[in-house]
């Protein structure tokens, strides 16, 4: 039977069959190995709104959800309704899945910039079977989606150059809104730096990078103006003071920050840390909803 003979087929397809199956195996042994899918951030995570409401009231709670972006407690929040029971299984399969798109997508993006097909296939297997790559597989975090997504914006930008199609760039452009709206660090200007970036290498078809782009802008805007308009925010993230904070206090030492509260250059809470303040001995709540 000619068409089961491997040797015989393409190149890519290969490829993505070698290193799909062996990611398979690789994720079926550490299964069987009791490797489990750690979901504690579920309950712990500042980033997510309460998983009760999550279940009960999830369109209200996003509606005036501001301190993050919405797409990854929407996925949550959909997760929770339509699976009650076995949702820690299905988060697992999702980040499993998730790890096979980005095993596939990492091989053709090096295809298509002309590295060697074996090569192509020990580097994206490399990366992979990587420890760092699998503990994100198995943590219940938007980081590791975020990886994904952005490979396959590159797999859609790199289609869009090679066959010049609008539809490919419009994937690409939707791609990216996606992006800003499951993390705040995808901030609208950096949306709008790519597109001034093709735009100006495209400007001889100017107005098929502005119609690819219009929906997916638009998603965004709306988004920010709705923070806007409820909390006086335009952003996806209200947190981008204590983020700022939380970065700052990270490239101090305890005894410089110390230093800076003495000489009255610094507030009392600069030497915690932002996600544990507790003001006026008041307990900050998880909850996202007014």
């Amino acid at each position: 039977m000619k068409f089961l003979k491997i040797k015989d087929w393409p190149t890519n397809l290969k490829g993505v069959v070698v290193v799909g199956g062996i990611f398979i195996l690789s994720r079926l042994l550490l299964a069987g190995l009791g490797v489990s899918f750690n979901l504690e951030y579920l309950e712990k995570g500042w980033q997510f709104i309460d998983p009760a409401l999550l279940k009960n009231q999830l369109w209200s709670s996003l509606w005036y959800l501001h301190s993050q972006p919405p797409l990854f407690n929407l996925f949550s929040g959909l997760v929770l309704q339509l699976f009650p029971v076995h949702f820690s299984l299905v988060f697992h399969w999702f980040f499993v899945m998730a790890g096979l798109a980005l095993t596939v997508f990492l091989f053709l993006i090096m295809r298509k910039l002309k590295i060697n097909w074996w090569l192509a296939v020990v580097i994206t297997l490399l990366f992979v079977l990587s420890p760092t790559i699998i503990l994100f597989e198995n943590f219940f975090f938007y980081d590791y989606l975020v990886l994904v997504i952005l490979l396959i914006s590159v797999f859609f930008l790199q289609q869009y150059l090679e066959k010049n199609k609008s539809g490919y760039l419009f994937t690409f452009f939707l791609i990216l809104s996606l992006l800003t709206l499951l993390r705040s660090l995808f901030h609208l200007v950096w949306f709008l730096v790519i597109f001034l970036v093709l735009l100006y290498f495209y400007r001889r078809n100017w107005k098929k990078v502005i119609l690819a782009s219009l929906i997916p802008f638009l998603l965004i805007i709306g988004w920010y103006g709705k923070n806007l308009y409820l909390f006086g925010n335009f952003g996806a993230s209200s947190w981008m003071g204590m983020g700022l904070y939380k970065t700052t206090m990270f490239l101090t030492t305890e005894a410089e920050r110390q230093t800076l509260f003495k000489e009255g250059i610094t507030s009392g809470y600069f030497p915690m840390d932002p996600f544990t303040i507790n003001l006026a001995n008041i307990k900050i709540q998880k909850v996202m909803v007014i």
